[in-house]
């Protein structure tokens, strides 16, 4: 029952979505991230929140497996690595279909799941957001175009792509899911608490954010940040939002213990940075962005045959490209401050404790080990 779900909800909005009696709300907790609320006295107990929950009823894994290194001249300006993305998504815009995918809303405080049908709004849905997305109604609408004959590309997290496939509750061919592999989805609240302190500071809203700047190249990954005439770029070791996420301090609690991490895919096509390219196929190595490409299923095979003329790719071995990108098949290492973090952040300057709760301690370091060693043993047991 997804009243019994707690911790483990990933908040795909698939229970929202299925409600025939819409009384199912989603709410954001103490912590930022939302999850589903029933309204007991117009629920009429018919299951079906229950049916399409991807925690209780995951979908079937793709199990082709084949891995590419691929990049787009034309498109890695405005992506976040190789710009394989936007090939796709155009070549479905091309055909009279739609996209739907993530993109911040106009104060840029949320992501939101978007359609869109031209190539502006497509643009929205560009370059990573580092933070959980509102689907809302989406899954409905993603239904609706399907029933009615319209190609659809829907790109997300593998938990949502998970709880789409769930609360379709079949295949369809002219539906085409695009994943990406996810470190963890932040908090919307810490963000709010990151550009709060800015919009103070510098006295001015937040025209623009790009996570994944490349004034100076791929790597390392640049936060730029526009307030009018005000330009802030940091790197991921300077920005405080970043620190915070990437000691997987502010991470929604399904997180640490994901049900969608696998060597196999829940999405048509994966998408990732492709750290180690230099070492696996230096020649796609420019410094520009290179995408690794892990192909799940016929039908992503399908379409990338169709638009691999756009690209310089090469085939690579998927072990050893996840081998540099281990959150393919590994939970983010839950951090023991977040509790005490989300706890007192709200009667604590921001800066102050974020820098203080990723500073590399001892007893951070020694956590760090028991897991490191933690998860050898288990590794060595499996086996």
């Amino acid at each position: 029952m997804i009243d019994n779900i707690g911790d483990k909800c990933c908040g795909c909005y698939a229970c929202y979505n299925s409600c025939p009696k819409k009384c199912i709300s989603m709410v954001a907790k103490d912590d930022g991230f939302v999850y589903p609320l029933i309204d007991k006295k117009r629920c009429i107990s018919c299951g079906l929140c229950d049916k399409v929950c991807p925690i209780l009823n995951k979908p079937v894994e793709y199990l082709l497996n084949q891995a590419y290194g691929a990049n787009s001249d034309k498109d890695r300006n405005d992506s976040s690595s190789g710009g394989i993305y936007p090939v796709v998504a155009r070549w479905i815009i091309n055909n009279n279909g739609v996209v739907y995918g993530a993109a911040f809303d106009k104060g840029y405080q949320h992501v939101m799941h978007i359609r869109a049908t031209c190539f502006d709004d497509l643009k929205k849905t560009y370059t990573s957001k580092y933070m959980q997305s509102h689907i809302n109604n989406i899954f409905q609408l993603v239904k609706e175009d399907l029933e009615s004959g319209i190609d659809v590309l829907f790109s997300g997290t593998p938990c949502q792509v998970a709880g789409l496939r769930s609360f379709l509750k079949k295949e369809y061919d002219k539906l085409l899911c695009v994943d990406f592999i996810c470190h963890g989805v932040p908090s919307e609240k810490i963000w709010k608490l990151y550009t709060d302190k800015l919009k103070h500071e510098y006295n001015h809203k937040i025209d623009a954010v790009n996570f994944r700047y490349k004034e100076n190249g791929w790597n390392p990954s640049l936060l730029l940040l526009l307030l009018g005439e005000n330009r802030i770029i940091e790197n991921q070791d300077q920005n405080i939002y970043y620190k915070a996420f990437l000691n997987d301090l502010c991470l929604r609690k399904s997180c640490y213990n994901c049900n969608f991490k696998s060597v196999n895919g829940f999405s048509d096509i994966t998408l990732a940075d492709f750290w180690g390219v230099e070492d696996i196929c230096p020649e796609l190595d420019d410094g520009k962005g290179t995408s690794l490409v892990i192909v799940n299923s016929e039908k992503g095979q399908r379409i990338f045959d169709i638009i691999k003329d756009d690209l310089k790719y090469e085939r690579v071995d998927l072990a050893k490209s996840i081998s540099r990108n281990p959150a393919r098949i590994r939970s983010a290492d839950k951090n023991y401050r977040r509790k005490k973090y989300f706890k007192i952040i709200n009667s604590e300057n921001f800066e102050n404790l974020t820098y203080k709760y990723t500073r590399k301690t001892l007893d951070v370091q020694l956590y760090k080990l028991v897991l490191k060693i933690f998860r050898k043993i288990k590794r060595t047991f499996l086996k």
